[in-house]
């Protein structure tokens, strides 16, 4: 038994050990496990090639996974490697943006912004759709897709939540309104981790994962809240939309805090109507909203107000007083400028609950609006507008004449095509700009209507844009700026788009070249071999045209090119080489040689010019450029005798061309329309039409050329506007740019950047000296003429300028199409910085730096970039002068004379040949003298830098000419010589040419280099004079050549003065005679000087060199004085003047005039101040006929008037209020004026005024207390009346008016009053007999003093009151006014006063007390 027991429990325990030990081995298994990491990101954003990676960590882990990923197009694109190729409305590398529609309609509703940079926390769109939530099941008409989103940062704003949920197990196959529920596969970052990259998935069917692409998530913290923002882009497919948040709406009946939605959904809330509305409104200079809506009158409610702005709210407010309206201020309403407002109301409970519903109100957008979303112009079409329209007024703080109350708006043009931008010189070409600059200050009247900004189409004259011929850009306006408004300071106004129409085509060039083959702009080719001018591109629409001359060559068989003239606008460009030949005499060999007349070239205005068409010059004069202002351009070779003429026409030229180039319309077989006319020739490809219709009707007469100066003038400049392209600079800010045309030709620009490429200097000049007739530009007559019997040379055997002109041609030809079309330009990718790669497009630049160069570098050297590189010995723009050889000096125009009076002389051209553009270009001048004898060679020369105009024509600046018509002192001549030598090296010169510079006044000066003195002229001092010229300053010495030619003589014919006639002078008697002596001198000299001939009749009479006559006659008399007048040459004549001395006639103390002519009657008095009027002051005057007294009647009196004046009115015209006007009395008691006081007499109510309860106070005044005097003038009262002292030093006045003090000059004292100047003013004498004053006034003595002449009756500025119903007695100071009671006796003509015994008897004891310290203050009276 004991055995078995001891088996058993061995067998237990062997079985429990077993257990044991498999019980730690299946732990240890449990331990060693694996899991899978996350997904990695996706190497594609779309395609057919996105694969993403997945590993696996721990014990015994697989290997890694790979699936498929983002393999999708957006918008039926077709999957590459790694991007989609797009149909033709998307574009992008997924196809996410929609473009325009192929059938004509625009759709602009999907016009794609880039990627939004910057602050992803703040720029952001928010998107308040609750219909996003997990919760939210599709129904019909409630299906989202998110196929059509644009690419940018969200903030999800709705009550149902604002997160992408990261479970896929919240997602049903139908949540989110959707059928493809997208959510987000991985963890919310935290604010510190940044941007970062997650996948978002559609839900596949029995899959999370679907499909998966990248978004990217940020988390934010502002103001204290914290949100979630995504960068999402469009979904792959649709039915396809991003999920946010989980909660859904309350049920029925209930509501939240969360607007109606879970959680804490409650029955218990305030179930009102509210009806907001939402108006604006302004308050004391500031804009404000309004939100006005219904509420019951419960005390226990409170009102919340939302105000929300682009779906988020900015501002909440709550009323707790009943109110119906809250108030949005300007401050607040600042944060939602720029979007549609709308306030959100709803109730609530004050003891709790949940709030009610919430209402919205209309809507209203704050800000400016836009009008006009897309503007589309046409490169040749018209100005279009991009308007603006502000919501709410323009308001500002302070008055516009502190600060201007204006806003500042600036404009910048972004080109947001995903195609190459165009490189032309490095920079990029606009494709539309602006007629006004990039700022615009708009006024309060321009705020209250539509804001308009023009754009306009470039002429590029590129064939650009994308299939359809469309490019867009973006027009952007920056921040507002206004100091005077702080609601528009720093508003900004969204982007405009802008389209533009591509008009330009393809190889439209029109060419005159060769013996000239035609080629009009539509391609039609023919031959003209016909002299004469022809009209070759005129503008229907503008003052633009181009004709060319042609003349006879090779043997007549044939005609060339020799002459074309330029017009735009007023301005004229000229080149000519049609003149033919003539003889020309060289001093310095002394022979007579014929020569051809060179290129001449010259620019003339016939009206205002503005800078819109410019003129260049290159390679040494053998090629011109003109720029028009439409963008159009033409090029002129000069090859030779020949010219070859190439115009590019620019949009605005299409359907607007007539002449020999044709009509521009696309239609080659109506080129041969006539002037004037619609009969058109049928032209032959090819064929010689000289001497047709067509031809001759493009002919000019003689006389009627551009040439000769014939032209309507142009009212204005082509075009004076100034177009801007306006575009913002990483490191320069804000760049504009700003010319005086809208067209960019970027063939043009790379042309005029060429080497040798430079203004034409008749150009520049010209338009600095346009309004100048005297300037030192030197043409002869016949190098613009055209010579009709002389034709151009015959071409020499072997000349292969023909050849050189079918390959500049061809050059020409094969250039337009490479520049026209883009599509030959070469492509440097570059990613922009809107993270797009659209890279850059340049010109062909191999083509022009090949083949290029002028005359193919004359087979003597090697064209590289356009320039040539010449052999050795040889140089120029086409290696055709020889090194070692100086150029040609051939002659000086004008035969070398420069008369003075018509030009300065200060520079001169010199004709030749071979003539080099280089910084040795240098001028050797000689000088000499020249005579009747020829030119004298001084010895010594100096050297001065030549300016080039062209191989044939070179201009040397001069020193100052000895020969001046200035009367400067210095060394002077009338005619000199200059011998001029050139020289391209500054060491090789050429035989000198002769200058004669001279004075044509005086000298006859020829071209073989003689001078001599004119007949009837001198030469004095070096300087000519015509006979008759008058010495400077000494008009008594001019030139008389029959009495002397070298010095001056007295001049020959001097008639004296002759006086005007006066008759006899009248005098008065203790008055001043002021008298002006008169005579004319015969030759209209300006100087006379008079004098008295002989001893005057009476010591104090006085005669000034002026002839002022002066005398102050004591008694009756008659005396005679006689006068003499001189003129500067001292031709004198003399006449008897006839004085009489009377009594002055004037009555009533009126005053004579200082003279007066044959009679004393014959005058007028001056009665001012007098009371009278008439010519002798004897006519009293009526003033009351002028009403002079305002309250009150007028009187008249003899010399004056007096005014009785209403009771309460005072003062000489009843214009000032007695004390008593304003009824100062306390208790309505009645007032009375008296000298120095006024008198109150107070009775009890219902008291007579006679009765013995009434009580008369009176109340002194002090007249000095208004300060009736001039600052700092002593106030002194005398008898009641305050009297004020002297006026302070330099001023003078009575005192109450002091001005500043003046000198007799200005006549300040009365009339017959002596007046003397003293030290810093002026004295006044005694008032006349019979009138009393200061000198200054007087007036007639009547013996009687006006006491009311100071202001005695000013009323005290307080009046303190009298309780008359308690009898008290009140002492009250008023400036120093006292109010003093005193007792009269009622028996006393005035209101009498209540009798102190009386007033004693029915006083109380405070009465009594109140009575005896009013009578001890009479004691002291």
């Amino acid at each position: 038994m004991h055995t078995t027991r001891v088996i058993l429990v061995g067998v237990l325990v062997i079985l429990l050990m077993n257990y044991e030990a498999q019980s730690w081995r299946r732990r240890r298994r449990r331990r060693c496990d694996w899991h899978w990491n996350g997904w990695s990101s996706c190497s594609a954003p779309c395609g057919n090639s996105g694969t993403q990676t997945r590993t696996a960590s721990g014990c015994g882990a697989p290997g890694p996974q790979t699936q498929a990923c983002n393999r999708f197009c957006n918008n039926g694109g077709t999957p590459l490697a790694s991007s989609c190729s797009c149909p033709l409305d998307f574009r992008g590398t997924c196809c996410e943006t929609r473009e325009f529609h192929v059938n004509g309609l625009i759709d602009f509703s999907h016009l794609a912004n880039a990627v939004v940079y910057g602050d992803p926390c703040t720029d952001y769109e928010a998107l308040d759709e609750p219909n996003r939530s997990t919760g939210s099941l599709m129904a019909v008409g409630n299906v989202r897709c998110d196929s059509g989103l644009r690419t940018q940062w969200y903030r999800f704003v709705s009550p149902a939540g604002g997160e992408i949920p990261t479970n896929c197990s919240l997602l049903a196959p139908t949540s989110c309104s959707t059928i493809g529920p997208v959510w987000m596969k991985g963890t919310l970052p935290t604010p510190t981790d940044g941007e970062v990259t997650r996948q978002a998935c559609r839900i596949g069917v029995g899959v999370c994962e679907g499909n998966c692409w990248d978004i990217r998530v940020k988390s934010c913290i502002r103001d204290g809240e914290s949100y979630y923002v995504y960068l999402l882009p469009p979904t792959p497919g649709c039915p396809e939309a991003y999920c946010a948040g989980t909660e859904v709406p309350c049920p029925a009946g209930q509501s939240s805090e969360n607007y109606g939605f879970t959680p804490e959904c409650s029955e218990n809330f305030p179930n009102i109507t509210t009806n907001p509305q939402l108006t604006n409104s302004s308050m004391q200079s500031e804009i404000v909203l309004m939100c006005d809506f219904d509420r019951p009158p419960w005390d226990n409610l409170t009102m919340e107000v939302n105000w929300v702005a682009g779906s988020e709210i900015f501002y909440q407010s709550s009323l707790t007083n009943g109110e119906r309206q809250a108030v949005l201020s300007q401050r607040e309403l600042r944060q939602g400028m720029g979007k549609a407002i709308t306030c959100r109301v709803r109730g609530r409970f004050k003891s709790g609950g949940a709030p009610g519903e919430t209402e919205v109100s209309n809507e209203f957008f704050a800000g400016i609006k836009i009008l006009t979303e897309i503007v589309e112009v046409e490169e040749n079409g018209d100005e279009k507008y991009i308007q603006l329209q502000p919501t709410l007024p323009l308001l500002c703080l302070y008055p516009e004449s502190i600060i201007p109350c204006e806003i500042s708006v600036q404009v910048e043009f972004k080109d947001v095509d995903y195609a190459a931008d165009r490189q032309c010189q490095g920079n990029s070409v606009p494709d539309a700009q602006s007629s006004q600059n990039c700022v615009r200050d708009f006024t309060k009247d321009d705020w209250n209507g539509i804001l308009e900004f023009p754009v306009k189409a470039t002429r590029d004259l590129q064939i650009d844009g994308r299939s359809n011929g469309l490019r867009y850009l973006k027009v952007g306006f920056r921040p507002m700026s206004s100091l005077n408004s702080p609601l528009w300071d720093g508003y900004q106004v969204e982007d405009v788009d802008v389209l533009t129409h591509d008009q330009d085509r393809e190889g439209t060039v029109c060419s005159s070249t060769g013996d000239p083959h035609y080629r009009s702009f539509d391609g039609k080719r023919f031959h003209v071999y016909q002299p004469g001018t022809f009209v070759l591109y005129r503008h229907t629409a503008l003052p633009i045209e181009v004709q060319t001359r042609m003349k006879m060559c090779h043997a007549g068989n044939v005609a060339c090119n020799c002459g074309v003239s330029v017009r735009s606008g007023n301005e004229v460009f000229i080149l000519n080489k049609c003149s033919g030949s003539r003889d020309t005499f060289h001093w310095y060999t002394g022979g007579v040689i014929r020569r051809g007349l060179p290129l001449a070239m010259r620019v003339d205005h016939h009206g205002a010019v503005g800078d819109d068409t410019r003129f260049y010059i290159a390679d040494g004069g053998q090629k011109y450029f003109v720029y028009f202002p439409t963008g159009s351009w033409m090029k002129i070779d000069v090859r030779g005798y020949y010219m070859n003429v190439y115009i590019y026409p620019s949009t605005d030229d299409f359907d607007k061309t007539v002449g020999l180039c044709g009509t521009f319309d696309g239609d080659k077989e109506n080129d041969g329309l006539h002037f004037g006319t619609t009969a058109t020739d049928t032209i032959r490809d090819g064929a010689v039409i000289s001497h047709t219709a067509f031809v001759n009707s493009w002919k000019l007469p003689e006389g009627q050329t551009l040439v000769e100066g014939v032209l309507p003038p142009a009212p204005l400049p082509l075009d004076e506007r100034l177009y801007c392209t306006c575009k913002d600079d990483p490191a320069l800010g804000q760049t504009v740019v700003c010319d005086s045309t809208l067209a960019y030709n970027c063939r043009w620009e790379d042309e005029k950047r060429r080497a040798g490429v430079r203004p034409v200097p008749d150009q520049r000049n010209a338009r600095k000296r346009r309004s100048t007739s005297y300037n030192d530009e030197v043409y002869d007559d016949d190098m613009f003429a055209f010579d009709y019997d002389d034709s151009l040379p015959t071409v020499a055997t072997g000349d292969t300028s023909w050849a050189d002109v079918a390959v500049t041609t061809m050059e020409e030809s094969c250039s337009d199409i490479l520049y026209k079309n883009t599509s030959f330009w070469t492509n440097n990718n570059n990613e922009t910085n809107n993270g797009t790669t659209n890279g850059t497009l340049a010109a062909p630049s191999f083509f022009f730096e090949t083949v290029s160069c002028p005359g193919n570098c004359s087979q003597q050297g090697v064209c590289e970039k356009g320039k040539c590189v010449c052999e050795k010995g040889f140089e120029g723009p086409s290696c055709s002068i020889e090194t070692d050889k100086p150029p040609d000096a051939f002659f000086i125009p004008k035969d070398g004379l420069c008369d003075i009076n018509t030009r300065p002389c200060e520079r001169t051209p010199v004709i030749g040949q071979n003539f080099l553009e280089s910084e040795n270009l240098t001028c050797s001048l000689q000088s000499a003298t020249v005579d009747e004898n020829g030119v004298h060679v001084i010895d010594g020369n100096i050297t001065v830098e030549a300016e080039f105009e062209n191989f044939a024509r070179v201009v040397c600046p001069l020193p100052r000419s000895r020969v001046r018509r200035s009367a400067a002192a210095g060394h002077r001549t009338t005619a000199e010589a200059t011998l001029v030598s050139i020289s391209n090296d500054g060491v090789r010169f050429s035989p000198p040419v002769l200058l004669i510079t001279y004075d044509a006044v005086c000298q006859d000066c020829n071209v073989t280099g003689f001078c001599v003195l004119k007949n009837n002229s001198c030469e004095i001092d070096g300087t000519c004079y015509a006979s008759g010229d008058t010495q400077f300053g000494n008009w008594c010495k001019q030139c008389v050549p029959s009495v002397n030619v070298s010095t001056w003589s007295d001049r020959q014919d001097n008639a004296p003065p002759v006086f005007e006639p006066t008759g006899n002078i009248i005098a008065f008697i203790n008055n001043q005679l002021d008298f002006t002596v008169k005579a004319e001198d015969p030759e209209n000299r300006p100087h006379l000087s008079y004098s008295l001939v002989g001893a005057p009749p009476d010591p104090d009479l006085s005669l000034t060199s002026a002839g002022q006559l002066k005398w102050t006659p004591k008694q009756n008399s008659t005396v005679v004085v006689n006068v003499m007048a001189a003129d500067e040459c001292g031709s004198s004549s003399t006449e008897s003047l006839t004085i009489i001395a009377r009594d002055c006639p004037c009555q009533n103390g009126g005053s004579c005039p200082s003279f007066a002519l044959d009679s004393p009657d014959n005058i007028n008095c001056i009665c001012n101040g007098t009371g009278f009027t008439g010519q002798m002051c004897d006519v009293d005057v009526d003033e009351c006929l002028d009403s002079p007294c305002d309250h009150g009647v007028c009187n008249n009196t003899v010399g004056g008037f007096q005014c009785q004046c209403e009771q309460y009115y005072t003062g000489p015209l009843c214009d000032q209020e007695t004390p008593c006007f304003s009824n100062p009395c306390p208790d309505n008691g009645t007032c009375a004026d008296f000298p120095g006081a006024i008198q109150c007499t107070i009775c009890p109510e219902g008291s007579p005024a006679d009765s013995s309860l009434c009580v008369v106070i009176e109340i002194p005044l002090d007249p000095c207390s208004s300060n009736p005097c001039y600052p700092d003038v002593s106030c002194d009262v005398v008898d009641d009346v305050y009297t004020c002292g002297p006026c302070p030093v330099g001023m003078t006045g009575d005192g109450v008016s002091c001005v500043e003090d003046v000198g007799c000059s200005s006549q300040p004292c009365y009339p017959e009053v002596t007046c003397t100047d003293v030290p810093g003013g002026h004295e006044c004498g005694d008032c006349p007999h019979g009138t009393t004053g200061d000198g200054k006034n007087c007036t007639e003595d009547t013996g009687v003093t006006d006491q009311q002449g100071s202001s005695w009756y000013e009323q005290p500025s307080n009046i303190a009151l009298l309780s008359v119903g308690a009898v008290v007695v009140t002492v009250a100071l008023i400036g120093v006014a006292v109010w003093r009671v005193k007792a009269h006796n009622v028996t006393r003509s005035k209101v009498g006063d209540l009798p102190l015994e009386e007033r004693r008897k029915s006083d109380g004891p405070e009465d009594l007390h109140a009575e005896e310290m009013s009578d001890q203050d009479n004691e002291h009276e």
